[in-house]
């Protein structure tokens, strides 16, 4: 590695969202390179981003968005990272025009640089996957979401690339040291107040592509043969009047509890922890592996295409149950099983945790992005 530089990494990135705190928190910990992330404040959607945590190691950029984050241009210090980094981590979506143009100069001009990216995106149609993994496979080094996206990226001809997953999770310590400091006695005393009944958690923007409505209408079927059950739902979002006319609609006002927004891992964790199951009709993704790091099983659909990377830690009757895209008496079908077999999540649980203390989490990222940068060097 050249002598002028002190094995500095530059991150380009739009946000440092609270989700990859810990994964910053681990790889910004290694003496071995000095890391800076340069990066937009904030998205025009509400996402709770932590640059302020890292000021010493952050940049905070300027930038011009079009069409709600459809084209985003960004104030790159152009002089500053080419003079300073001799590592250059960019976020591959061609979305960010400066971020794309940059990261394609830097290939040209055989820096090194890694591709951080999502090999497969539910959102794309066919023809822009096509160009994007084209101006994708120009790139020697990629950092993709899963072992899966891997295999997808081989399957699709990227022989030549050197492919490391990043296997996308949550500062798991961090979870485990605040679910020790929960007693059984306020889990069993937070139960309590819904009367014992069986608890169904979703947490989520109440958002079109989330389809809670679906779920709604599964509890109001279920509600005529079994009535004991208590949805709670975190989150808020443009459909949360038209869920909430559902539900008066359907008379299940008091089977449903709304709970806002909560970011705080602490106040959220009694929910994760108290609830039997976590539902999400539409596509998942980072939050199938917030719910198996508390050992709750996972309610959502089987259609593996329509869903973020992170479902290829679920796996059918083994962390939680699934059932066809859509179909809302499926749907019923899986929470009825739950409503009646209450031991059902304590069959999921060890899976559930197993699966990401193995493989999805904050620690298991910084090693494999270290593996990475080991090979690039």
């Amino acid at each position: 590695m050249s002598n002028n530089f002190n094995n500095k990494i530059a991150f380009l990135v739009n946000i440092i969202p609270s989700y990859r705190e810990g994964f910053y928190r681990k790889i910004i910990s290694n003496k071995k390179f000095n890391i800076e992330i340069f990066t937009q404040k904030n998205l025009p959607i509400p996402i709770k981003t932590v640059e302020k945590k890292f000021k010493k190691k952050t940049q905070i950029l300027k930038y011009l968005s079009i069409g709600n984050e459809k084209i985003v241009f960004t104030s790159l210090p152009l002089f500053r990272l080419l003079n300073e980094f001799d590592i250059f981590v960019v976020e591959g979506n061609p979305r960010y025009i400066t971020h794309f143009l940059f990261a394609t100069f830097l290939r040209l001009m055989r820096k090194k640089v890694i591709l951080w990216t999502m090999a497969h995106s539910r959102n794309n149609n066919k023809l822009r996957e096509a160009i994007r993994l084209w101006w994708t496979k120009f790139f020697k080094f990629l950092f993709v979401y899963t072992d899966d996206e891997v295999l997808f990226l081989k399957r699709k001809n990227f022989k030549k690339n050197i492919i490391y997953p990043m296997n996308n999770g949550l500062d798991l310590v961090n979870i485990d040291k605040i679910k020790i400091k929960i007693s059984k006695k306020e889990i069993d005393n937070f139960k309590k107040k819904y009367k014992d009944k069986t608890i169904f958690l979703s947490c989520a923007r109440l958002i079109e592509k989330n389809k809670f409505h679906q779920a709604v209408e599964a509890f109001a079927r279920i509600k005529k043969i079994n009535d004991k059950f208590i949805w709670i739902i975190i989150g808020e979002g443009q459909e949360k009047k038209r869920i909430k006319k559902l539900i008066e609609q359907y008379r299940l006002n008091k089977y449903v509890s709304f709970k806002g927004e909560i970011y705080n891992e602490q106040k959220l964790s009694k929910y994760f922890m108290a609830s039997d199951c976590l539902i999400h009709p539409a596509s998942i993704g980072l939050s199938i592996i917030h719910s198996f790091a508390y050992g709750l099983p996972v309610i959502t659909h089987s259609n593996k295409k329509y869903h973020n990377p992170e479902i290829a830690a679920f796996k059918n009757n083994y962390t939680g149950l699934s059932f066809k895209m859509n179909d809302v008496n499926g749907l019923k079908k899986c929470i009825q099983k739950f409503l009646m077999n209450k031991k059902l999540k304590f069959f999921f649980k060890k899976n559930c945790y197993d699966t990401v203390k193995n493989k999805y989490n904050a620690n298991i990222m910084a090693a494999n992005f270290f593996r990475l940068i080991e090979k690039l060097n």
